[in-house]
């Protein structure tokens, strides 16, 4: 929208001949009339030349304001002077005189003239405003011997009123009213980010961006308004795209113009150069300058004040720049960009400037007049480097008695006059407009009020309100007087000084033609109002909440700190109740602070209306009754002590309280509901209120993070408003400081999740919905420093389970109480409003309000007061800065207030030693790399090695350090950029085999609070290295291990880290490990993203002489390079040897750019290079290590006296440096047979370079006394072993040694029996998961963390958020697929759960084709349940849980392999399941089988020791964990086992080697069944359509052996052959005529049917009687047989 008002009116005549014009003679002297001026308020501009005689004229005359001969004013030069005189009548008054006026060829000359004041300006020079009001409109006239008048102009002057928020249609979208200059200028919208975006439904849809033409070769300028504006007030919203630009005033020509222009180039918040500079005649000069914390995309608010020759500026509310030009400042307003992006910018406004500021000494003494005493004008010294800076000036009385000051125009009215003052000794102040003495207080008396004798105290006198005049006191109503008329006059200081040392002294004195208040903002765009869901923060009605259904009560959200005044409906009943001392919620308290009442009389038809304090009236007034039909409503005001009501312009009740209540809120109540038509017409204002409705450009607030406005949902983009997003931290710091007591609301949502946002382990459309953060009374942009509140906070799960308060970054209180709804806990949400119902997620808006008073916090949300989060701090914290954010996610924010007792605007310059950027360097460096052994080699020395920062802006900055290198000139600086973030940089490092990295280390210098870490990808999962950041290790992002011993003392210190040996522990199945990316900072979730625990903005650390070395043959390296700025170098100069810093010769030895070089001997070697550009210089040098890998070479180390009795065997490995030996790519061969890797374990220890090899398992038997074999064949590179490479060209070695064994040195026992014959049991102890794989969103490892018995358990992960959260049992070949669960029924396994990880098994057999669920702990009910697991518990410990599946497929329907399992899954597998990184373990996993003793159950085993297995002891009974004894069965490794009694069993079996060593026992569990089934057939008649079979068994029977024969035919049994199988009662029902055909037609009388059962059998084996048989004769009546 755009609003432009500005009237003018142009004279312009030529003169050439006297004789035109009318002539006035004065006191001798001829003045030619050149115009009569008919407006009271113009701009007179005068262009004169040479005398009628083509002379230089030595004298100038001007009458203007000419009424007659003895009124007018007169503008005379002459003899070097210059004045401006003021007749009137008799008496002829000097108001100007300059010294210093010379005569020239040309002369200009400008006179202002305004209702109050004349200006004047003559070639260049200025007068101050002269307030003179006595002459305005009025003839002009030029002395005739002066020089003649090339042009005269007189222009009419009309108030500014220019705002231009570029909201255009499509159509529109023209940049008129502006007129361009230079450069491309464009519109920006919402459309931009998504097509489908609406302006209409948007908070704040569009901007204007320009940018430099390239072929320009200028800044892009547009500009606005006429060269003839001058006193105007210009302001604008902008942000930079990596761009330098700012504002344009005083525009008179693309050569005359004052600019302000800003750097504003770089994320980070720094100190950048901003300043104002003239351009005159295109010549730049700088008239101010300094610096600003600021950077790239953020919003500002700049400000240029004109006043006559005056220039301010401001920044965001802050005076930094005051400056006094020698003339006149007038001309348009511009926008400008000096480039290379783009600068955007919003909220144009161009008004009058009605401020007028008293602080330069200048000013005081030309616009003040001393009405009597003496005052003195101080000038205020500054330390401030700052040019331009605002040199403020202290008024001070003279000798002790009266001293009076007026400042202005006598005409003056309606403004606010105020100042600071500071007394140190008693004394009156009076302040006076006009001549009369409004009010009089005591200064420098302790105890006086606000007004204190040891610090500065502002006063402040408005009269902007007719009839009345107020007088504040540090902003606090102080007195109040009501007047009969308006007043008109100066405002004046009258001191009655005591003192002659201690004198009061004054400052900032300043008057303004309006309010400077904080006022609550009405919701602009109508569409948010009326929304039903947008009402409760866009309408009037929005502000308050009722108690109760009935709508008679309502409390107001927010608090009153400052002034209020609204309509009180005029109903019989209401009351008014404010300054309540109590929490807002409830009953309102009405002897906890004011009321106001109103109660209409019945019989005297008479209203009366009384004020209370604390339940007692204190003033009362009678009304006339409202009328019903429509009742004028009582506009009710409170001020500071003072509380008044008018109705009409009539005031009827006032009241001043010296004791004022301290209460700040707010309620209602009537007798009969208030409907929302009654809340819009209160037209309620409140003061002290920073309302943000963010529909203009937010440039309260300093944002981390994105945001932006742009579209909420995804599914319907039109709505759009400020969305704050970051994969790290995304915050609003208000750049406002507030002290004392406030309150902060704010409505926030969730963002739908958009397709182009992709996020690691992340689905669905509101994955989290929390974070609703705010931090308050902070010291700076540091959250540790003061409160906050953590809404629905992150946690590694996502869980949005917990809300926080916490107190310099530690947690005070805490509560899981349902308040967000959780988008995986039910979505619920109560009624919100009592506007609308409100959404639980999609869509939805929660109201969170924070509230302090004195040492108390209380916290809000959704209207209810949560007691589990208010704090009484017995040592309030009184930081000044506050910030709404969230962490990690996408928020939508509608509206933020701050209420507050004392806001103050911290000033925007900052003193700086200087403007510090990266070093430049002179010539580009090189980068060398090489392919056979990739590494880094990186001492910056004058080049960042090709690192780089991430790439956000809220990554690390990246400097070039030389204040204290570890060694040469340079370190790298890494500076973080902006609270919390990732604080990151990349580092350069090509694909490498992690496994050949045999040195990473690195010089550091780094504090406690630079929390970092280093990151990579190794085979193509990311993992951590700990330095000093987070320790969090999950599947997601796993810790690898950590730099020992780091010290963060801000010292130089080494670190080092031994990669391959991580690598080759983490990845035991060997093979190649690719190491493709590496990167430091901070890269885990969690609060230290937000800065909470560490990084503050501008953390740093140092790294110097950085290197990754990998290893290769010895023998022969490539080395490639290439200029840093890909240019191309004359030659180079390289060397390859045993030191680390060589400097090659110089001289040109190739122009390649590579090189194979040889290196005698192994060990660490130095590949060193410099080019020669084309300037013939040479580059600075760069050094790449790297290693040649000697062959190693093993030796026997024990047994040393080459006898063995079965212990591990210790290989000694040579040389110790290097790559290490793979213990998982070994060749293993005992008496000339090679090992399986399983038979055998070998490991490496990586300090004393040790092979150890653990033979215990293998399945060879050495005899006492016999030679032993071996020999190992590996890489002696320490690779993959050549036989396991295609095409290897490394030949293996190989070591062999013979040892003898000994029995009597075996003290090993044998490793547990075996039991050959038994289902798998799965202990996880080996190097693979089993049966155990991953589905699509989850992941299965082995854990050697826990274990529910041995070393290893099973943990299974889940990555992401949302997703199905599920493995697969039953994955491979490891165990039968399908499964028959009728010989195994018994699923047997440890697990260890917590308690929030929901968790149910599916099973599923082939027959049935579909998944059924089994309840385990509390999963989401995806399919049908048939059973539950017994005595779950979830507290994260390990407990042992068995599960019958036989009987839980038994309710199924009948088939014949009904109990084949074919999927077997743990899984949560709703829509609404748990969060990422849960994980939990399964240990011991296995399936019991059941067995027959009448049948004998046949059992086979094994055990083996390197001495053999003389005999075994076995044994079965009931107890899971009896031991085996030591009486030997025998060396026999089979059995068969009968006489056993029914029921669980357990058979426990250990082996003794024949060196007499018991090993453990190991327990084997079975389920005996003994009896076979039993069954009975009977029908119903002869005319029964079902035959049913009654079976019975111990357990269950086998399904697959149910056949019935009818007259000889067999007929399988299953559910689609009409039969149904209820195996818990043992019922088989089998519809016969229609599975046969049998029956169906007419059947002769007495025809038999003989059915036949030819098996019945259960699963272990137990068989029934071969037949049962009956017969069945139509003939017969309905009988029963049983047999």
């Amino acid at each position: 929208m755009i609003r432009f008002f500005s009237f003018f009116f142009l004279v312009s005549l030529n003169f050439l001949l006297p004789c035109r014009a009318e002539v006035i003679n004065l006191h001798g002297q001829s003045f030619n009339v050149v115009v009569d001026c008919e407006n009271n308020e113009y701009d007179l501009d005068i262009d004169l030349g040479l005398t009628l005689e083509g002379k230089t004229p030595q004298q100038l005359g001007l009458l203007f304001g000419y009424r007659d001969a003895r009124n007018h004013y007169v503008l005379e030069a002459g003899n070097g002077r210059l004045r401006l005189i003021a007749q009137e009548g008799a008496n002829r008054q000097v108001l100007v005189e300059h010294d210093g006026w010379k005569a020239d060829k040309k002369c200009t000359i400008l006179v202002r003239r305004r209702r109050h004041y004349i200006q004047v300006s003559v070639d260049g020079w200025a007068s101050e405003d002269v307030f003179d009001a006595r002459f305005s409109k009025g003839k002009v006239a030029l002395l005739l011997t002066g020089g003649v008048p090339t042009n005269v102009r007189c222009q009419p002057y009309a108030a500014i009123a220019f705002d231009d928020d570029f909201m255009r249609t499509e159509e529109e979208q023209q940049l008129s009213p502006w007129s361009h200059v230079s450069g491309n200028w464009r519109f920006h919208s919402v459309k931009e980010k998504h097509s489908g975006t609406a302006a209409t439904h948007s908070a704040n849809p569009f901007s204007l961006g320009g940018s430099p033409k390239s072929d320009e070769g200028r800044p892009a300028i547009v500009t606005a308004g006429h060269s003839f504006w001058a006193d105007y007030e210009f302001q604008v919203s902008l942000k930079s795209h990596q761009a330098e630009g700012g504002l344009i005033c005083g525009y008179r020509s693309e050569k005359d113009f004052y600019r302000v222009e800003w750097k504003l180039i770089g994320h980070q918040r720094r100190p950048r150069r901003f300043r104002l500079v003239k351009f005159e005649g295109g010549r730049l000069s700088v008239l101010a300058e300094g610096f600003a914390n600021s950077g790239a995309e953020q919003w500002y608010r700049l400000v240029a004040r004109l006043r006559g020759r005056r220039i301010q500026i401001l920044l965001d509310e802050s005076l930094v720049f005051d400056v006094l030009e020698p003339h006149v400042v007038r001309g348009k307003v511009g926008l400008c960009n000096l480039g290379p992006g783009e600068m955007v910018f919003d909220d144009v406004l161009v008004r009058e400037n009605v401020f007028y500021d008293f602080g330069h000494a200048e000013t005081l003494a030309a616009q003040t007049h001393v009405v009597s005493g003496h005052w003195n004008i101080h000038p205020v010294t500054h330390s401030s480097n700052v040019k331009g800076d605002t040199h403020q000036s202290v008024l001070v009385p003279g000798f002790p008695g009266r001293h009076e000051i007026r400042f202005g125009a006598p005409g003056w009215a309606g403004f606010t006059f105020s100042f600071d003052i500071r007394a140190l000794r008693p004394g009156n102040c009076a302040l006076k407009v006009g001549p009369r003495r409004l009010f009089e207080f005591r200064i420098g008396k302790p105890g006086l009020d606000s007004l204190a004798n040891d610090r500065w105290n502002n006063i402040r006198l408005d009269l902007t309100e007719p009839g009345e005049a107020l007088l504040y006191l540090n902003d606090y109503l102080h007195d109040r007087l009501l007047l009969p008329k308006p007043i008109e006059g100066a405002p004046a200081i009258s001191i009655q000084n005591s003192s002659f040392v201690q004198r009061p002294e004054i400052r900032n004195v300043k008057v303004a033609f309006e309010r400077q208040d904080d006022w609550e903002q009405p919701t602009k765009n109508q569409l948010f109002v009326n929304d039903p869901f947008m009402k409760h923060w866009a309408a009037p009605e929005g502000a308050w909440n009722p108690v109760g259904s009935g709508g008679t009560k309502f409390w107001h959200k927010g608090d009153f700190f400052g002034k209020f005044d609204l309509n009180l409906p005029a109903k019989n009943g209401i009351r008014l109740h404010f300054s309540l001392d109590q929490p807002i919620e409830g009953t309102p308290d009405s002897r906890r602070g004011y009321t106001i009442a109103m109660e209409v009389s019945a019989t005297s038809k008479k209203a009366a209306v009384t004020l209370s304090r604390l339940g007692r009236v204190v003033m009362n007034t009678s009304l006339p009754a409202p009328d019903p039909l429509s009742p004028p409503a009582l506009r009710v005001f409170k001020d500071g002590r003072w509380i008044w009501i008018r109705q009409g312009k009539e005031e009827i009740l006032s009241y001043r309280d010296d004791a004022p209540l301290p209460g700040t809120a707010m309620a209602i109540e009537s007798r009969e509901a208030l409907a929302v038509k009654d809340f819009r017409a209160m037209n309620l204002r409140r003061n002290h209120v920073r309302d943000e409705t963010f529909e203009r450009a937010f440039t309260d607030w300093v944002r981390i993070g994105t945001w932006e406005v742009t579209n909420r949902f995804s599914c319907t983009p039109t709505w759009s408003h400020l969305i704050g997003r970051s994969r790290g931290d995304a915050y609003l710091w208000n750049k406002n400081e507030y002290e004392g007591d406030l309150s902060l609301e704010y409505y926030m949502g969730i963002r739908m999740r958009q397709s182009a946002e992709e996020h690691d382990n992340v689905l669905g459309s509101y994955p989290r919905n929390g974070d609703f953060n705010a931090s308050f009374n902070c010291e700076g942009f540091d959250p540790n420093s003061g409160y906050t509140y953590l809404l629905a906070a992150w946690d590694p799960h996502w869980s949005e389970r917990w809300s926080y308060l916490l107190r310099k970054g530690k947690r005070v209180l805490r509560t899981d109480r349902y308040l967000v709804p959780r988008t995986r806990e039910g979505q619920s949400r109560p009624a919100v409003a009592w506007l609308a119902e409100g959404r639980p997620v999609h869509g939805a808006w929660y109201y969170v309000k924070i509230r302090r008073r004195g040492n108390r916090l209380e916290y809000y949300y959704d209207n209810r007061l949560v007691k589990e989060l208010c704090f009484i701090d017995p040592h309030p914290l009184s930081g000044k800065q506050l910030a709404i954010w969230t962490l990690d996610n996408s928020i939508v924010i509608a509206r933020a207030k701050v209420t507050y007792s004392k806001r103050s605007v911290p000033h925007r310059l900052v003193t700086v030693t200087g403007d510090k950027q990266p070093p430049v360097q002179s010539e580009p460096g090189l980068n060398v790399s090489s392919d056979t052994h990739p590494g880094l080699d990186c001492n910056f020395e004058g080049s960042f090695c090709g690192w780089k920062s991430t790439g956000s802006d809220q990554g690390a900055v990246l400097l070039l350090d030389a204040s204290q290198p570890s060694q040469g000139r340079w370190s790298l600086k890494l500076v973080n950029s902006s609270l919390g973030g990732d604080f990151g940089a990349t580092i350069p490092i090509l694909k490498t085999n992690a496994r050949k990295v045999v040195d990473f280390s690195f010089d550091y210098r780094i504090t406690p609070d630079s929390r970092v870490n280093f990151y990579l990808t190794l085979g193509g999962r990311k993992y951590f290295i700990h330095f000093t950041g987070e320790t969090r290790s999950d599947e997601n992002l796993k810790r690898l291990g950590e730099f020992s011993n780091v010290v963060t003392d801000g010292k130089w210190r080494r670190a080092s880290f031994k990669l391959a040996e991580a690598v080759l522990k983490e990845f035991e199945s060997g093979g190649e490990v690719a190491l493709t990316s590496l990167a430091v900072g901070n890269q885990h979730e969690g609060y230290l993203r937000a800065g909470l625990g560490g990084n503050p903005e501008g953390a740093a650390f140092y790294i110097d002489r950085f290197r990754i070395v990998s290893s290769a043959p010895a023998g022969e390296a490539t080395f490639s390079w290439s200029a840093e700025d890909g240019s191309a170098l004359k030659g180079y100069s390289y060397s390859l040897d045993d030191q680390p810093s060589t400097e090659p010769e110089a001289k040109v030895t190739t122009a390649e750019t590579s090189v194979t070089c040889k290196a005698a001997g192994a060990g660490f070697k130095f590949f060193h290079l410099r080019g020669l550009n084309a300037n013939g210089k040479w580059t600075g040098t760069v050094h790449l290590s790297v290693y040649f890998q000697a062959p190693m070479k093993i030796s026997l180390k024990k047994p040393a006296s080459g006898s063995w009795g079965g212990e591990p065997i210790i290989i000694d490995i040579q040389p110790k440096a290097g790559t290490p030996l793979n213990p998982n790519e070994l060749l293993l061969t005992v008496n000339r047979q090679q090992l399986a890797s399983d038979q055998y374990s070998a490991a490496c220890d990586s300090e004393q370079k040790t092979l150890s090899l653990d033979l215990s398992s293998m399945p060879l038997t050495c005899e006492n006394g016999a030679k032993v074999h071996f020999a190992l064949s590996f890489d002696p590179f320490g690779g993959p072993h050549p036989k396991n490479l295609e095409g290897a060209k490394t030949v293996p070695a190989s070591f062999e040694w013979t040892l003898v064994m000994n029995h009597k040195l075996d003290k090993t026992p044998p490793r547990k029996v075996a039991l050959l014959t038994y289902s798998k049991m799965q202990d996880f102890e080996g190097k693979n998961t089993g049966s155990w794989q991953a589905t699509t969103y989850s992941r299965v490892s082995l854990d050697d963390s826990m274990a529910a018995a041995g070393k290893k358990s099973l943990k299974v992960f889940k990555p992401i958020v949302l997703g199905t959260f599920a493995a697969d049992a039953l994955a491979n070949s490891f165990l039968p697929n399908p499964l028959d669960t009728g010989k195994t029924p018994i699923l047997s396994f440890d697990y260890r759960l917590s308690s929030n990880i929901p968790i149910d098994l599916a099973i599923h057999t082939a027959a049935l084709g579909w998944w059924r669920q089994v309840y385990f702990a509390g999963g989401d009910l995806s399919y049908k349940v048939i059973g539950k697991t017994p005595n779950v518990v979830r507290d994260g410990k390990w407990h042992h849980a068995e599960l019958d599946l036989r009987k839980v497929l038994s309710s199924e329907r009948l088939h014949p392999n009904m109990f084949h399992l074919s999927g077997l899954q743990f899984g949560d597998y709703g829509s609404a399941n748990i969060g990422k990184a849960y994980h939990y373990h399964i240990d011991n996993f296995g399936f019991v089988p059941t067995a027959s003793a009448a049948r004998g159950v046949a059992l086979k085993w094994r055990a083996n020791d390197p001495s053999g297995i003389q005999d075994f002891s076995y044994h079965w009974s009931p107890g899971e964990s009896d031991e085996a004894d030591t009486k030997p069965e025998g060396p026999a490794t089979e059995q068969i086992f009968k006489k056993l009694p029914e029921g669980p069993l357990y058979f426990h079996i250990r082996a003794r080697d024949r060196a007499g060593n018991w090993g453990h026992t190991a327990h084997y569990k079975y389920l005996i069944d003994n009896t076979p089934p039993a069954a009975a057939l009977k029908s119903s008649g002869p005319e029964a359509k079902q035959v049913e079979l009654s079976v019975t068994d111990n357990q269950v029977v086998d399904v697959a052996t149910l056949k019935l024969k009818v007259n000889g035919k067999e007929f399988s049994l299953n559910y689609w052959s009409h039969a149904t199988f209820e195996q818990s009662v043992g019922k088989l029902q089998w519809d016969w005529q229609g599975a046969t055909g049998l029956g169906a037609g007419k059947i002769a009388n007495g025809f038999v049917y003989q059915f036949q059962l030819p098996l019945l059998a259960d699963h272990a084996g137990n068989i029934s009687k071969p037949l049962i048989t009956v017969r069945l004769l139509k003939s017969l009546p309905r009988y029963l047989l049983a047999l």
